[in-house]
């Protein structure tokens, strides 16, 4: 979605439930120029795209009164299911865009 839309859907939301929640994946600008830039390319010929990459896509959120209540590392949810083969300490020390930069987060309307 576009940034519009995500702001549009958000006061929609916050008007008919004052108080809910909000699980999505978030995906930072520099974790989708590094790494999901191909698959990216691949969902685009099909008819799809990515339209809102930013530095912080959990400002959206809390800019509009939602708080974080959890962040989820995709990656490293991978490690531990053991689809990807890589010490924790290797992906936190020396790869922090991969263990970071895409995530599930939890948001509740404050």
């Amino acid at each position: 979605l576009e940034k519009a839309t995500i702001s549009e859907l958000l006061g929609s939301l916050g008007g008919l439930f004052p108080r809910h929640s909000i699980i999505g994946d978030l995906m930072n600008k520099r974790f989708f120029e590094k790494y999901a830039y191909k698959i990216h390319e691949v969902i685009r010929q099909l008819g799809a795209t990515f339209r809102y990459t930013d530095d912080d896509p959990e400002a959206i959120f809390t800019e509009r009164g939602y708080c974080l209540v959890q962040r989820i590392s995709i990656v490293e949810r991978a490690v531990d299911f053991g689809s990807l083969f890589i010490p924790k300490f290797i992906l936190r020390y020396f790869l922090p865009t991969l263990a970071t930069g895409y995530t599930v987060c939890v948001f509740q309307r404050a």
